[in-house]
């Protein structure tokens, strides 16, 4: 069984790296996933706070040996995510999703047909030039996006000049279609209803992240937490939707937590508030409650970010 820091190693690439790669949900099949047991997660925001905030120790080596061995695609060049992932568990089902900022197309493709298996598509720059034919009535000058494909696991990229799009787990022709789809209307790959999308209405900020939580995945979470986090594993076995929303600063970040919790666990949200709190590199700015869910504000030394959530979670 993994341990608890390789299970939070696991949870953090799923909020940061795969957006990053643009992996992400593909379902809007609504409050049906969650009684198969999936959780949908949906990320938005700029990667550009990584450069404030840093990263958990526990991802740290493999955010640096993939910038090492992908040379085409800078984390410099990304300028906003936005990606949603359906997960069982803890594994990734199926996903879309969109990154922006300026790239190059053919040092992207190429790269990736040499370090991985994804194959560009034979007459895929025609292919992809519908976003630019349908509305304009005419060809753009300059190269059309790459299109790129992968068979296990299946996976479809559009790579722009300006934005890549991605599909996991899909047919490689729903993929392709959906991709192609999203350029053509200029909008994300993501569906709006992804996550938890009233969740996701009401936060706002340099990254916002929320989620459905289902069975399986509470399950997963509450099997790693230690015994010792009474509070939070009542507060897990409770939540039926969570959402955090990040504003970074030099000196501080602002987190707004918004949960969707059962009425009789939501005393563990005050002695988590508390736990918080107590170290001083966090202040509370407010907390609200309504019918069914709750909102607590905390203001947090960006260079303490990570470190006083660690603790939390006695990893």
């Amino acid at each position: 069984m993994p341990t608890r820091r390789r299970f939070l190693r696991r949870a953090v690439v799923l909020s940061l790296g795969g957006p990053l790669l643009g992996a992400a949900a593909a379902s809007s099949d609504g409050d049906a996933r969650l009684a198969r047991g999936e959780t949908a997660v949906a990320v938005r925001g700029s990667p550009q706070v990584i450069g404030l905030t840093g990263v958990p120790d526990a991802v740290a080596p493999q955010i640096t040996a993939a910038n090492r061995r992908y040379q085409s695609l800078s984390p410099a060049a990304v300028e906003h995510v936005s990606a949603s992932v359906r997960t069982t568990g803890r594994e990734i089902q199926t996903g879309l999703g969109t990154a922006y900022g300026s790239f190059d197309p053919d040092a992207i493709a190429t790269e990736l047909e040499a370090k991985t298996n994804f194959r560009r598509v034979t007459g895929s720059r025609s292919l992809s030039e519908r976003a630019a034919t349908r509305r304009s009535g005419k060809r753009r000058d300059g190269p059309g996006p790459e299109l790129l494909t992968r068979d296990t696991p299946t996976a479809a990229l559009v790579v722009g000049g300006q934005r890549i799009d991605m599909a996991h787990g899909l047919s490689s022709d729903d993929s392709t279609e959906r991709l192609l789809s999203a350029r053509e209307q200029s909008r994300s790959a993501v569906p709006d209803d992804a996550g938890d999308s009233e969740l996701g209405a009401v936060l706002d900020g340099d990254v916002v992240v929320h989620a459905t939580v289902g069975e399986q995945t509470r399950h997963a979470l509450r099997a790693e937490l230690p015994e010792s986090a009474t509070a939070l594993d009542t507060l897990v076995r409770g939540t039926r939707a969570a959402g955090v929303s990040a504003v970074v600063g030099p000196e501080t970040t602002t987190l707004r937590y918004v949960l969707r919790v059962d009425a009789d666990h939501r005393h563990a949200v005050d002695s988590l508030r508390d736990e918080l709190s107590a170290d001083e590199s966090v202040d509370e700015l407010g907390h609200s409650a309504w019918s069914d869910g709750l909102a607590v504000e905390m203001s947090v030394r960006t260079a303490a970010l990570w470190a006083a959530h660690e603790r939390l979670l006695a990893v």
